[in-house]
């Protein structure tokens, strides 16, 4: 969702006069998330988000975006209107990026942060589709996964991971955090759906025939103190990522995404800590990297792959190499 390159023209907004006051149906609004920008690679994935939203549109959804001309958001975006713009719901940034088309949408919420911006779709919508993306993307749902995790039945949420070989990576990470004892019983697929085939009819019906079962995740969680706290330590302008449960991979890719779209001069170094545990994770960077997802950056740019060993920490965790 965050713009790779963002030339904002300043537009700013009258009040809340242009946010219509619909009456929004959370549990018939999917949001849908991904790449804002257009590639070969992902072309057949803007062609199944098309028809996913474009019937969904017809069934009485709403369809909810970041509002975006171009990529897979584009073309949900233009299948929710294609239908009609009372289905075309938009949630844009204030001031504007500038690559919006407010006119044949319905804008339902305004953010000043990406980060705001996630709540409100979280908020707004009970399914989510997360589609292939770069470093923001993969933001989003880490973010929607800590949600859920954190609140268990308090707010119910229904997450599907898109594409197989695009995320093969976060699901190896989330299998290792699993297989770790992070998520206590919990199991890493009752956070999400994997959806390895492009089969739009079976997708759209899943989300029909799962409408009203949302809540069947466990939520026997591990404890409170994972829930709320990222295994992690800050050194300075350095941070130490360490082997962790949700809460903590929602923190390093926070932190990744900032390293890679902040000005330099407050750019954080992240360190992952552990090789083996963080391979998941790593792959799933390189694996955008190698889909043109990371612009003109490499992964070893963005984030350092360590063993605790290579730290050397004292007690009083200061670290002796780096």
């Amino acid at each position: 969702m965050i713009k790779p390159v963002c030339f904002s023209n300043f537009i700013t907004f009258k009040g809340n006069d242009d946010v219509k006051k619909a009456d929004l149906n959370r549990d018939k609004t999917v949001s849908i998330l991904g790449a804002a920008r257009s590639s070969k690679e992902l072309k057949p994935y803007e062609d199944f988000i098309y028809n996913v939203a474009n019937d969904l549109a017809k069934k009485d959804y709403r369809i909810l975006t970041g509002n975006c001309k171009y990529g897979i958001m584009g073309a949900a975006y233009r299948a929710a209107a294609d239908v009609e713009k009372d289905k075309n719901h938009v949630i844009v940034m204030d001031p504007l990026y500038g690559d919006e088309d407010i006119k044949n949408c319905v804008i339902v919420d305004k953010a000043k942060s990406e980060g705001g911006r996630i709540i409100k779709f979280d908020n707004k919508s009970k399914v989510k589709l997360i589609n292939p993306g770069g470093a923001a993307t993969l933001k989003e749902f880490t973010s929607f996964l800590d949600r859920k995790y954190s609140r268990g039945e308090g707010l119910p949420s229904k997450l599907y991971l898109i594409g197989d070989k695009p995320y093969e990576g976060i699901r190896e990470q989330l299998k290792t955090i699993e297989e770790s004892g992070y998520l206590g019983q919990t199991k890493a697929e009752d956070l999400y759906t994997p959806v390895k085939n492009l089969d739009k009819d079976n997708l759209v019906n899943h989300i029909l025939q799962n409408q009203n079962n949302i809540f069947s995740e466990k939520t026997d969680f591990i404890s409170g103190n994972e829930r709320i706290n990222a295994n992690m330590e800050k050194i300075g302008n350095n941070y130490y990522i360490f082997p962790g449960g949700i809460k903590t991979l929602k923190r390093a890719v926070s932190l990744i995404t900032s390293a890679k779209y902040n000005k330099k001069n407050v750019k954080p170094e992240v360190f992952l800590v552990g090789k083996d545990f963080y391979s998941g994770l790593d792959k799933q960077y390189q694996s955008f990297y190698e889909m043109g997802l990371l612009g003109k950056s490499k992964p070893e740019d963005l984030y350092t792959l360590i063993d605790e060993k290579e730290i050397g920490f004292t007690t009083l965790t200061v670290p002796k190499n780096i």
